[in-house]
């Protein structure tokens, strides 16, 4: 009764799997929107799959998709606006799971005071 209740439990959690996370984590591409009014420039994204530079990014702009062996569903991110430098910088990935392959879009828009970037929100969206 306990091994058909465990395999019962095991079902259940493999049917309510997350749509980004799941076992085929090979062959990301990751794209990205800058969704502000300002200029990215010098973006580097690692997301321990692997890791690319952008020169810029205009306000309104998409990149075209980069290539990553896998990704975890947030990463490292580092770049600046105008004098201003932005890094996010993960701890570390115990407990993650790696996102599913595919197309996604991060997608940068920045909180502002007075003109300024303040901070940044960086999203992954499976396209």
């Amino acid at each position: 009764m306990k091994n058909m209740i465990a395999v019962c439990f095991a079902g259940l959690l493999a049917l309510t799997n997350c749509d980004l996370v799941g076992s085929d984590n090979t062959d990301v591409k990751i794209r990205v929107q800058n969704s502000s009014a300002y200029t990215i420039e010098n973006l580097r994204i690692n997301t321990g799959g692997g890791e690319y530079v952008y020169e810029e990014i205009s306000p309104g702009e998409v990149s075209d998709y980069s290539e990553y062996d896998y990704s975890y569903s947030y990463f490292f991110v580092s770049f600046s606006v105008d004098t201003t430098n932005f890094v996010r910088q993960p701890v570390d990935y115990v407990g993650e799971a790696k996102i599913k392959s595919g197309k996604y879009t991060f997608d940068i828009s920045f909180e502002s005071f007075e003109n300024r970037p303040l901070y940044f929100s960086g999203d992954l969206k499976k396209d």
